[in-house]
């Protein structure tokens, strides 16, 4: 997956893997997460940009989502997955389920 890649909950565990994975591939990887500390300290420790937002804070990530061509979530949807559809149509990324429930995966349309 090239170009600008947001990796919504990177600063978790698997989040953690995905961005050092996408840092070694032709991809831009941007952390994000709702840690401020926790998502700069790894922006800073892999070289990449940072932006944080809660998901519970649509205006913010809509803001997050601003300039990206790919998403990847980490972060297990709650009341049906509505939030991220939502956020990511708003922002002209279709949305995908990848791997089950551990993440998912969108594109700009």
């Amino acid at each position: 997956m090239g170009g600008r890649v947001l990796i919504y909950g990177a600063s978790g565990y698997t989040g953690r893997l995905i961005a050092a994975r996408m840092v070694s591939s032709r991809s831009t990887a941007i952390v994000c997460g709702r840690t401020p500390d926790r998502v700069q300290a790894l922006a800073n420790e892999l070289g990449v940009s940072a932006r944080v937002c809660g998901i519970d804070q649509p205006h913010a990530l809509d803001e997050a989502l601003r300039n990206i061509d790919a998403w990847k979530g980490t972060v297990v949807h709650f009341r049906g997955g509505s939030y991220d559809k939502k956020w990511l149509n708003r922002a002209g990324i279709e949305w995908r389920a990848e791997r089950g429930d551990t993440w998912r995966a969108g594109r700009r349309r």
